[in-house]
């Protein structure tokens, strides 16, 4: 059988599964079982426990796995709270931020291709995220750094946190 630790974890997410008063966010599978190894094969091969004695794994709806979860079941639990209390926008607030944030700066993107200019400097540029800061409450700039640059940020953050997961909306990131 499953270890106290897990034992408890376990109980505790189902307790909060069930005072979330929404359909299960969360699979939680027996192991040995072949539910268990898919969930545990959708992990890179860095982050699989190398025993599964005394582990707990939990296999989201998007397809996300949270190792490790008897450490820290608050991060499962934030998940499944994020996953359950949190809608994403209609088809007509996402047509909207699509127009009004993600648009423009596609344009000034494209229309510095080639040319040499750095398109996140343009004062037409700064005027968008100001515009959308105020609208929208958000921006997202991508695109500004080459490849090469975005691939070292990238390792540099991995071997900074190996515990971050990949997806994850928050919480289970943390260390």
């Amino acid at each position: 059988g499953a270890s106290p630790v897990v034992q408890k974890a376990i109980a505790l997410v189902r307790y909060r599964e069930q005072t979330l008063q929404a359909p299960p966010s969360v699979s939680l599978h027996a192991w040995p079982s072949a539910a268990a190894d898919r969930a545990l094969d959708a992990l890179p091969a860095s982050q699989r426990p190398q025993s599964m004695r005394g582990r707990l794994v939990a296999h989201l709806p998007s397809g996300l796995v949270l190792p490790g979860c008897e450490e820290d079941v608050m991060r499962l639990i934030y998940e499944m709270e994020y996953l359950s209390l949190v809608r994403p926008p209609g088809l007509a607030q996402a047509s909207h931020v699509n127009k009004a944030v993600y648009e423009p700066l596609r344009e000034a993107r494209e229309a510095a291709t080639g040319s040499g200019d750095l398109w996140w400097r343009q004062r037409r540029v700064y005027k968008h995220v100001a515009r959308a800061l105020r609208d929208e409450y958000f921006c997202v700039l991508d695109g500004f750094l080459e490849e090469s640059v975005a691939l070292k940020l990238h390792r540099a953050a991995q071997e900074s946190r190996p515990e971050m997961v990949r997806g994850a909306t928050g919480a289970a990131g943390k260390g």
